[in-house]
């Protein structure tokens, strides 16, 4: 079709809500218990070119190994099972088979040669890469129901709806039995995840509770910043009667705020850093030290201080002297 770079089918999608196991071995080793099992997938050739991935080594898979479940049995893994099973070596041309399973009915144990290398995925959005996959050939593995890939030549978001119904119509004209139970972008379809949901739910959450944390602490701030300039009215005063103008009133004022503010932030700031480093386990593709939070919120913090104590002070000035210094 015009506008269609790549087209694969798949068993399962990434980011959705079903995915497959299987426990892999080389033959005559024996497997590694806390090896987990990578996960499995059955694909049509071009899928990692509709996903527009490249193979880091070997091939991916012909037409007649996609199409005919005589064919040699072959599998393609990725970089982390290779790392896993093969350390050190070159895993194309190795044979691999599937794990036995007590009282499973499955009957694809046999060996498998490995083609090809493909790049590493994350399948779950709270996966950091390091999860293991294995991919056969649909004609070998067959399933009634699969995901369909289209890589479209356009990235436009225009472009995309008036595709989507053209393959539509060409899905049904091959055969108008056939059910689509869903077709959309993979935009939608990540959008669609409750998994991402609930954590831009948290993580807007964690940012309002953030924002009301850092205007308290501005109110406390500039708080205590005027109270402690305004208790100075009458030294401001007596300053004033012996000949002081309000300006170096004022920049005296400023500078002592300026150097008690930097003191506060010389200590704040490495233990905020240090705070983020002990929570950067329990954070999701953001970094301890965003450089926008660490220059915005001692910015805010400041601002705040040198405001409380320029107002109190510029107030202070502009009061009788004799009216100061009655004040206690």
């Amino acid at each position: 079709m015009p506008g269609v770079e790549a087209v694969s089918l798949a068993s399962t999608v990434p980011f959705g809500n079903f995915h497959e196991g299987r426990l892999v071995e080389r033959p005559g080793i024996p497997r590694d218990e806390k090896m987990n099992g990578p996960t499995y997938r059955i694909i049509s050739s071009d899928y990692f070119r509709s996903l527009g991935l490249r193979m880091i080594k070997g091939r991916d898979f012909s037409a007649a190994e996609e199409a005919s479940a005589g064919a040699a049995r072959v599998a393609i893994i990725d970089e982390v099972l290779a790392r896993q099973l093969f350390p050190g070596e070159d895993p194309v041309g190795q044979t691999i088979q599937f794990t036995q399973r007590e009282g499973a009915g499955d009957t694809d144990y046999g060996p498998m040669q490995i083609v090809g290398v493909s790049p590493t995925m994350r399948e779950e959005l709270m996966d950091q890469g390091d999860d293991a996959h294995i991919y056969v050939p649909y004609g070998s593995s067959y399933r009634p129901a699969m995901n369909v890939h289209i890589r479209a030549a356009s990235a436009d978001p225009k472009a995309l709806p008036p595709l989507l119904d053209a393959v539509r119509r060409e899905l049904q004209a091959v055969d108008s039995r056939l059910p689509i139970l869903d077709l959309m972008t993979f935009q939608r379809f990540h959008e669609n995840s409750l998994e991402l949901w609930a954590i831009r739910t948290g993580g807007r959450m964690l940012v309002l509770f953030g924002t009301l944390a850092l205007g308290l602490a501005v109110a406390g701030v500039y708080g205590v910043k005027s109270y402690l300039v305004s208790r100075r009215t009458r030294e401001i005063g007596i300053r004033m009667a012996l000949g002081a103008d309000s300006s170096s009133v004022v920049g005296m004022i400023m500078r002592e705020s300026a150097g008690l503010t930097l003191a506060g932030l010389a200590v704040g700031l490495p233990i905020a850093l240090l705070a983020g480093k002990l929570l950067s386990s329990v954070l999701y593709d953001v970094s301890s030290w965003d450089p926008l939070v660490f220059v915005l919120a001692p910015i805010v913090l400041a601002s705040a201080s040198m405001f409380a104590s320029y107002l109190p002070a510029r107030r202070a000035t502009r009061v009788n002297p004799l009216a100061a210094l009655r004040q206690v």
